[in-house]
């Protein structure tokens, strides 16, 4: 409305203007203001813009003292406002089409966008879950080959170089150089190495009576204990050895890389020493300070 209003205005002056320049005399500066606001803003301005046009040439008889009930009568005089009218909702009509048809390209380049940015996002989701599935296909193929080794490797072993032989099998399946097999007895609270890394040289460290009662409350309730608050003192990750249904020993690991307290490390622990209590002989004894079921490994 502002535009339409100053180009109205600047179609007063020009027409005021072309009286004294005789290249002005023959151009019909209403209809050029007509044109240009109805090709320039649309069909609502130019009918606006036509009804000013006809009021301006109103004007302009009047002042030249034309009466006004004179184009009642005469048909010639109709003409302006008919060109006026038509010029204004012609030209607003090709404008308003124009637009539409832009805003339309508008619209279908917005829609082409978000199903790119879709298929874009759904092509990455794709090649994650691919990824993820190949991880896992070589984990539990890297686990099944673990699994099949160590149960060959268990099943060559006499009993009483099961449990030492833990100790390698730990190593090699959480990639760490620091594991030992403790032999525990509950009710006093205590443990007794029974073998560790080389690494160690002599020096394995030994639990405590606080850790020792705290891994037996966790062993009671879950077969592996994991470090998840990295207390001195404690190992990363510790694993229940059965005999029967008596907690007899642990094995625990030091000293792990971060990647090693995923649950898939923890299943995998979890097998191996399933695996172990398999290799120990059935028939053992009732809880005893030292069960008959582990003479041999202890010794």
């Amino acid at each position: 409305m502002a535009e339409t209003l100053a180009l109205f205005g600047g179609t007063c002056l020009l027409l005021r203007f072309s009286k004294d320049v005789s290249d002005l005399k023959y151009v019909d500066i209403r209809l050029m203001f007509v044109a240009l606001t109805a090709g320039c803003l649309g069909s609502g301005m130019g009918l606006l813009a036509a009804g000013l046009a006809c009021l301006s040439y109103l004007y302009s008889l009047a002042a030249s003292y034309v009466d006004v009930s004179y184009l009642l009568y005469s048909v010639d005089t109709w003409i302006p406002f008919v060109i006026y009218g038509v010029t204004g909702s012609v030209l607003g009509y090709l404008n308003g089409r124009r637009r539409e048809e832009a805003e339309a390209l508008q619209r279908r380049y917005r829609l082409l966008e978000e199903k790119y940015d879709l298929l874009r996002q759904s092509q990455g989701q794709t090649l994650e879950i691919k990824n993820r599935l190949q991880q896992r296909i070589v984990s539990e193929r890297h686990s099944f080959a673990d699994v099949y080794r160590i149960l060959r490797e268990l099943d060559a072993l006499p009993p009483d170089r099961v449990l030492p032989h833990t100790v390698t099998i730990v190593e090699g399946l959480l990639q760490c150089g620091r594991a030992a097999v403790y032999r525990v007895d509950p009710d006093a609270g205590r443990a007794v190495t029974v073998a560790c890394s080389a690494a160690w040289q002599g020096r394995c460290p030994l639990p405590d009576r606080p850790t020792v009662g705290l891994l037996c409350s966790v062993f009671a309730r879950q077969p592996v204990f994991v470090n998840t608050d990295l207390v001195p003192g404690r190992p990363d990750l510790a694993a229940a050895i059965r005999c029967g249904e008596r907690l007899y020993a642990f094995v625990a690991a030091y000293g792990l890389e971060p990647d090693r307290f995923t649950t898939y490390y923890q299943d995998l622990l979890k097998v191996a020493v399933g695996l172990v209590e398999r290799s120990l002989p059935p028939d053992a004894p009732d809880p005893c300070p030292r069960p008959a079921c582990a003479e041999g490994a202890a010794s």
